[in-house]
């Protein structure tokens, strides 16, 4: 997981928001990344209950985002970052060093491959570079989809909130695909 360089992604919040600065509540997020820091996506969020729709772009050390009225872009602190499931050091192998009951069965095929399915329990703490924060003590179900014959992440599913402000319910659905292919990112103009 730690040699992709590059994959698509699809975030999709169930029965929540993942609160963010400024009064965001994010709801979805689709598209790129690219080691090290790279990131083209469009967002879905509320704001103050209005659904609002943003597009960010994260390159050369700084994140953009157009503004939910005006269009318009400006920089922002977003700590949304897909590409920490492939850090060795914080992403797939810590969610599986602390999975608590972890159980392997065999998993759907997605995207055209064979999976491997880990479900068991796991510390909020152990995905809160997902929200920025997470609640002390706090429980997720968790359930992976990982390539039975290349290894690479394909979906991660955690159930129960994170951070403070998600409903206890909450659901999150992180897709991956489109490994190591070409995508071109650069700061908005």
């Amino acid at each position: 997981m730690a040699e992709v360089r590059s994959f698509r992604f699809t975030l999709v919040n169930k029965d929540g928001e993942t609160p963010l600065p400024d009064g965001l509540g994010l709801r979805t997020a689709r598209g790129a990344m690219a080691k090290p820091d790279k990131l083209d996506a469009q967002v879905t969020a509320r704001v103050s209950g209005f659904p609002v729709e943003m597009k960010v772009i994260s390159a050369e050390g700084r994140t953009y985002v157009t503004h939910p009225l005006t269009g318009r872009w400006q920089t922002y602190d977003f700590s949304l970052s897909p590409v920490a499931f492939f850090d060795p050091e914080k992403g797939v192998v810590q969610i599986l060093r602390s999975m608590q009951q972890p159980s392997l069965t065999p998993g759907p095929r997605t995207g055209g491959a064979a999976t491997s399915r880990v479900t068991g329990r796991l510390p909020a703490s152990a995905v809160k570079f997902v929200t920025g924060s997470a609640i002390e003590g706090a429980m997720l179900d968790a359930e992976l989809l990982i390539g039975s014959q290349d290894g690479l992440l394909r979906e991660a599913k955690f159930i129960g909130h994170i951070a403070v402000g998600e409903p206890v319910g909450m659901s999150r659905v992180l897709e991956f695909s489109d490994f190591n292919q070409s995508f071109t990112i650069v700061p908005p103009q």
